[in-house]
């Protein structure tokens, strides 16, 4: 087994990395992980707001090497059946970047990044098939709430 040494940070969306967001977004659109809109054929100013437009999120990107490796949400909207089955937070990492630690070290750093904004709870969720996200949820310290439509697996997070 290959130990690979992960770094990076945290930003807010940039046109200066857009290029590499455009390669992310491929590599998802190439495992079936594509939403639809987010297929990377548009100018990478439509691209980038298309991206921080959707919905109601404070949007982040996971930067190492000055590759985005993964991008990171915090929704603002917390209420409504899309929140109770998807939570507060959205994350995922670039496939050829899964297993490092990445989705580790991103939630972290939003809980961080949530707590500093005043938040004092989040409610953070992953289908009961995605035995990697549960691992991360935990990991970071989620308590389980409960199972949500027999589908989705509910976590709590209390932040100081």
């Amino acid at each position: 087994m290959r130990i690979y040494p992960i770094g990076g940070e945290l930003i807010n969306p940039d046109l200066a990395h857009v290029d590499s967001f455009r390669e992310l977004l491929h590599d998802e659109a190439l495992r079936g992980q594509s939403k639809g809109w987010d297929l990377p054929f548009d100018a990478p100013q439509t691209l980038l707001n298309k991206h921080i437009a959707e919905l109601d999120h404070t949007h982040f990107w996971w930067l190492d090497q000055k590759v985005v490796v993964g991008r990171v949400r915090l929704r603002d909207v917390t209420e409504g059946s899309f929140y109770e089955s998807h939570g507060d937070v959205g994350y995922e990492v670039r496939p050829t970047h899964q297993r490092r630690g990445y989705a580790t070290m991103m939630l972290q750093n939003l809980l961080n990044h949530a707590s500093s904004v005043g938040r004092n709870h989040l409610l953070i969720t992953c289908k009961q098939t995605n035995e990697p996200s549960r691992r991360v949820i935990e990991k970071c310290g989620g308590s389980f709430r409960d199972i949500y439509e027999r589908d989705f697996l509910r976590f709590d997070f209390k932040l100081s």
